[in-house]
């Protein structure tokens, strides 16, 4: 689903106008990125949780060279899907075409 597919869907079950729903949706994701970003990370009950993590720099060699270099720390989002998300994911019986799951009618 994307941003404008759930605004639309915002709108219709709320009733209130596209343009109003979009600044809602708008100030959510500003919210929830401004969290994240400060490193407080992000919990929606029903949904699920984003939380920073840091993963240590290290030495390593260079593949071509051979020479020594240094990979800094980095900073990766982890998302933790809800108990109530797992539980009807895993109710859920995937069609299978050609040996592929299909989910959505997506193939």
């Amino acid at each position: 689903m994307t941003k404008k597919e759930f605004t639309k869907e915002l709108s219709k079950r709320s009733g209130w106008p596209y343009t109003k729903c979009l600044l809602c949706v708008n100030y959510m994701i500003e919210i929830a990125q401004d969290a994240i970003i400060k490193g407080n990370g992000l919990k929606l009950p029903g949904l699920g949780s984003w939380s920073v993590y840091v993963k240590g720099g290290f030495a390593r060699a260079n593949k071509d060279t051979g020479k020594p270099e240094y990979v800094p720390p980095t900073c990766f989002v982890r998302f933790r899907a809800s108990k109530f998300i797992k539980e009807k994911l895993q109710r859920i019986s995937l069609p299978v075409s050609k040996g592929k799951i299909v989910i959505g009618g997506n193939k």
